[in-house]
């Protein structure tokens, strides 16, 4: 690969001069037209490529915002993903995407990896309910937004979605179409949206006086330990009016098992979910949920960050933006 010193070897000038020329920055020495079409054509001739690390190692900028993405694998955040994309490419940054694969190990080595690299930013897209790393994103010194979630120290920005309130319309919605027993599904390691559900349930549930009406579960993650679940309580002495799920694939094991045991949704059995995955509008029968506006979830994100690293003066509550769910009716509740 060819570099600026290659370039001022054959050109007869200084490194100097060529990277003026190549960075199109202005020089206190004039430079020649002819000197400047001369380092020009030696260039497109060898190919040469700018080093975007070498570039931020001399000017302290390096144009690369971080995403450091919880389980890469969830298409959960797919669609903030883009909405993420979006935003940066418009803004001239390039993202530079780690996965933490579910671990906080990993999620360490991620942030360790931007530092070298020396992004400018960084977005944290999903995981657990207690940040770990604290310590090495003081050490960055660089603005971090968490999307999807608020995590609580002073340096921390956020996007996140109104997650009790998505809980609380749940259970309002429920109520007044269903009769008789409940059932809502949590996860046995909540993240903090997933907690906040959970209390915008629990909270609504005590207000209506029908907290005694309700059965109120822990399930490991994933469709299939729903579906495990839901085999056992939908083949019970008392069947659920309605059984509202903290997600999507949660709600997808539900309806797996309520078929399994030939029992009709929404006629037996309602089901809710969260998320508004893309599925949702695809299974039978389609699934009612609540939505999460994703994609703008991470342009909001996206935005934020591009805000602090440009050093804009945020007050705090727009340096914490919470948007609101939606309730989205299909067939299955």
């Amino acid at each position: 690969m060819a570099t600026i010193e290659d370039i001022a070897r054959i050109a007869h000038v200084s490194p100097a001069t060529v990277s003026r020329v190549l960075n199109r920055k202005n020089s206190v020495i004039p430079i020649s037209e002819k000197t400047i079409k001369k380092i020009t054509a030696i260039a497109e001739e060898l190919n040469y490529t700018p080093n975007a690390f070498a570039k931020a190692l001399r000017t302290q900028k390096s144009n690369i915002i971080g995403v450091v993405i919880w389980d890469l694998t969830d298409p959960f955040f797919s669609e903030i993903l883009r909405g993420i994309d979006e935003i940066l490419g418009n803004e001239g940054y390039n993202l530079l995407l780690s996965s933490a694969k579910a671990s906080i190990e990993h999620e360490r080595t991620c942030y360790e990896k931007l530092m070298e690299v020396r992004a400018e930013g960084i977005l944290v897209v999903g995981g657990p309910r207690e940040f770990q790393h604290e310590e090495i994103i003081r050490k960055m010194n660089k603005p971090v937004v968490f999307v999807g979630s608020r995590v609580d120290y002073p340096e921390a920005s956020s996007v996140s979605v109104d997650n009790m309130y998505g809980g609380e319309m749940g259970v309002d919605y429920l109520l007044k179409k269903q009769c008789g027993s409940y059932f809502f599904m949590s996860c046995n390691k909540p993240t903090t949206d997933l907690e906040d559900r959970w209390q915008g349930i629990v909270r609504t549930l005590q207000q209506t006086g029908m907290y005694a009406q309700a059965n109120l579960i822990g399930v490991d993650f994933g469709e299939e330990q729903s579906y495990k679940a839901a085999k056992k309580f939908l083949n019970g002495a008392v069947l659920p009016a309605a059984v509202f799920a903290m997600n999507d694939f949660s709600a997808l094991g539900i309806i797996r098992a309520a078929n399994d045991l030939e029992l009709n949704v929404p006629g037996d059995v309602a089901v809710l979910g969260f998320d508004d995955l893309s599925f949702s509008r695809y299974i039978e029968p389609r699934l009612s949920t609540i939505h999460q506006p994703r994609y703008t979830l991470g342009e909001h994100g996206a935005q934020l960050l591009v805000d602090l690293v440009s050093g804009k003066d945020l007050t705090e509550e727009q340096r914490h933006i919470v948007l609101a769910p939606k309730l989205v009716v299909r067939s299955s509740a």
